[in-house]
């Protein structure tokens, strides 16, 4: 049992080594079969150096010349970048396998590679940020082109390396086969463990190129969209973007905009600035291009069209292009619709210009109401003492006659800076217009013929009647000198109410309600550069001493100070019409036009009148008037000193009080002072200042009790009069 135990523990060594002998045999010639077939894949890597990798950077290289050539191309700017994913792929490849790392080991191979996929790194950045900046600048194409140079010189040195290795390799493979025996079995552990090492690896590397490839995906589609926003971002720009070289050839229209200089885009091939824009606008834009060139710096133009597809300003900013067309510079023009804002600054400047003239204006009427309220009372003073037989009677009259005037001068002025006290009212314009018919008529004369149309319905408007009165007659008078040989002028008055903002000459009338007043004459009309000036004050086209330039001036500040709009058109030898939008009033007008003017008759009285007035020529003049009709006066300078008169036990019965004034306290501060002081005390206001700011916060609460400067002296007793006779 032992022996046969023993025999068959014998064979079953002799087995073993014979299958471990045989094993070891048919291991070594599956090593040497094994070697053959290294040999030979080591052959395929070096036919993929010597072809392959020669040919695909060449073929990479070729691309991006084809690229740079058309930086617009979309198609070949993607084979080039697919000629680059390529070149990735070979690289990446090489140390996968025994034969690719036996390959890399030839001298410095390792560090060609690593090398290169930096150099291939780079260049993937830079094709990033050739998708992103639109045309590549030279410097940036410079630096590809050098990069994919160093890649082919690198690529030669790797073809060399592995000549020089396969003729070292040129021993004798028999004479090593005696030394692999023992050796081919740790081989073959060996081999297992590094299968089992490379499956390891090739799996570790599935998964780390699956989550490249998943997140080059993401990053592609994040560009695409990127791409696609800052197309419709560009598509949305009311500018026009143009590519043009150096001698002003276009080369794109970058926008998709409606508003395109041309029809269709085809009508851009091999045409010029010359081609597509007037000669004018032409040279313009093509000495912008030089500028820029010369200077490489931003450059701006503005040219005029005039045309079926482009009227209006236009804006042109050109700037140098980083790239070449043909050999040629290019330039950037970005186009822009320059209109809207060229006539909002013209707009504003006349503005401007009008309300420094109206400032100037209003500060001088109000030295003139102050003086002519001192030769208007002199002189009413002189005409009651004297005699109607004195022959200075004439005289007298005279002065008075022409300080009316002066006066409806000054209120012109004040009416044209916007600075005229108004007292609007509710007012029923067909109503007011018909009681002025025959006014209007006899101051147009009879060779023209006046027609007025009114609405049923007409909506009222907050207005102060009297100075719209004069401004009716202002415009009446303006077309009688326009219409020298006789002709037609048309009123009518509308309901109009405003959604947007319609736009005119003069300026924009907002959204809204208004009751419109159109006054239309079929004389001579006016050019543009006269409608431009017509609302200044003292600009006139009629004969020196025929008119005073202030007329329409008048106008406009009535209607300005009224809220309201007023819009001109004119064309010459058909006419012109004026526009009045007033703004529609809330309240109803009253049934019946009640006359200002028809105050009591003149009566003094005995009652206690309190004046204050800082203008000492002024307060004379009013105290005298007041005490030549029985009243008992006393005087203030200010307010400090009219507190002080109010307090004393004396009663006033009326505070006749200047609005403006100087120190600390106006009229209305000193009229409520005056109230808590007297209760029963009444008031009477009186200005001829310009500036109304504080009159237009209180007009509701004075009401009819103003008196403007300068003023009749029976107006203000009248006044006073009635205001004391009050309850």
């Amino acid at each position: 049992m032992n022996k046969l135990n023993q025999k068959s523990v014998l064979w079953f060594l002799a087995a073993f080594i014979v299958a471990i002998v045989l094993g070891t045999i048919n291991t070594a010639f599956e090593f040497r079969h094994q070697s053959l077939k290294q040999d030979q894949s080591f052959q395929d890597n070096y036919s993929f150096f010597t072809s392959k990798y020669e040919r695909d950077i060449n073929i990479a290289i070729i691309a991006f010349n084809d690229f740079i050539l058309a930086p617009d191309n979309q198609e070949k700017q993607a084979k080039y970048l697919e000629k680059i994913d390529i070149f990735w792929s070979r690289i990446n490849a090489i140390d996968k396998g025994s034969q690719g790392k036996k390959f890399i080991e030839i001298k410095d191979s390792v560090k060609i590679i690593e090398r290169d996929r930096k150099i291939l790194a780079k260049i993937d950045r830079w094709n990033e940020k050739l998708k992103t900046s639109g045309p590549p600048d030279t410097a940036l194409t410079g630096q590809i082109r050098a990069a994919l140079d160093s890649l082919a010189s690198d690529g030669r040195v790797l073809i060399r390396n592995a000549q020089e290795f396969q003729q070292q390799q040129g021993i004798n493979r028999e004479q090593q086969l005696y030394g692999l025996y023992l050796r081919t079995l740790m081989m073959g552990l060996g081999a297992l463990l590094a299968g089992g090492i490379t499956i390891f690896i090739f799996y570790s590397q599935n998964k780390s190129l699956q989550r490249l490839g998943s997140d080059i995906e993401t990053a592609l589609e994040d560009r695409s969209q990127q791409l696609t926003r800052t197309r419709a971002i560009v598509d949305a720009l009311p500018d026009i973007l143009f590519i043009l070289d150096e001698d002003g050839y276009f080369i794109e229209e970058i926008t998709n905009n409606p508003d395109s200089l041309v029809a269709e885009r085809e009508q851009y091939k091999n045409s010029t600035l010359y081609d597509i824009l007037p000669a004018e606008a032409a040279d313009i834009a093509f000495d912008g291009i030089q500028r820029a060139l010369q200077t490489n710096q931003l450059c701006f133009a503005e040219i005029n069209l005039f045309g079926p597809r482009q009227t209006g300003v236009f804006e042109l900013r050109i700037a140098p292009f980083p790239l070449r067309h043909k050999g040629k510079q290019q330039v950037l023009i970005i186009r822009r619709d320059v209109t809207e804002q060229k006539n909002l600054e013209t707009q504003l400047r006349r503005s401007q210009q009008m309300e420094a003239v109206g400032q100037l204006t209003g500060g001088m009427a109000h030295d003139f109401n102050n003086l002519l309220t001192i030769v208007l009372g002199n002189a009413e003073r002189l005409e009651k003492k004297m005699p109607k037989t004195n022959p200075h009677t004439k005289n007298i009259a005279s002065i008075i006659d022409a300080g009316k005037r002066a006066a409806s001068l000054t209120h012109r002025l004040l009416a044209f800076s916007k600075q005229q006290p108004l007292i609007p009212q509710p007012t029923n314009i067909a109503e007011l217009i018909k009681g002025l018919e025959d006014l209007l008529k006899r101051t147009l004369g009879e060779n023209i013929r006046m027609t007025l149309k009114t609405v049923p319905g007409l909506w009222p408007a907050k207005i102060d009647s009297s100075q719209f009165e004069n401004a009716l007659i202002n415009l009446a008078a303006n077309a009688r000198d326009a219409m020298p040989g006789g002709g037609v002028l048309k009123i009518e008055t509308a309901n109009l109410t405003v959604s947007d903002n319609l736009p005119s000459p003069q300026g924009y009338v907002p959204p809204g309600d208004y009751v419109l007043v159109s006054v239309c004459d079929s004389g001579n009309g006016m050019p543009e550069d006269v409608l431009e000036k017509v609302f200044e004050p003292f600009f006139t086209t009629k004969d020196v001493g025929k008119g005073s330039g202030l007329g329409l001036s008048m106008v406009y500040g009535f209607v300005n100070q009224s809220q309201g709009h007023i819009l001109i058109e004119s064309d010459i030898g058909k006419g012109t019409t004026i526009r009045i939008f007033l703004p529609r009033s809330d309240e109803q007008a009253p049934g019946e036009h009640n006359d200002k003017n028809e105050l009591p008759l003149l009566k003094g009285g005995t009652e206690r009148i309190l004046v204050v007035e800082d203008e000492d020529r002024v307060r004379d003049i009013i105290v005298t008037i007041l005490r030549d009709h029985g009243y008992k006066v006393t005087e203030a300078a200010n307010g400090k000193e009219a507190i002080a008169v109010l307090n004393k036990s004396q009663k006033i019965d009326l505070l006749f009080s200047d609005i403006v004034l100087p120190g600390h306290m106006n009229g209305f501060q000193i009229a409520e002072q005056a109230r808590i002081i007297q209760p029963d005390i009444k008031v009477l206001f009186t200005s001829g200042y310009a500036e109304t700011d504080v009159i237009d916060q209180s007009l509701d609460d004075i009401g009819e009790n103003l008196v403007r400067k300068p003023f009749r002296q029976s107006i203000v007793l009248k006044k006073i009069r009635r205001i004391l006779d009050q309850d």
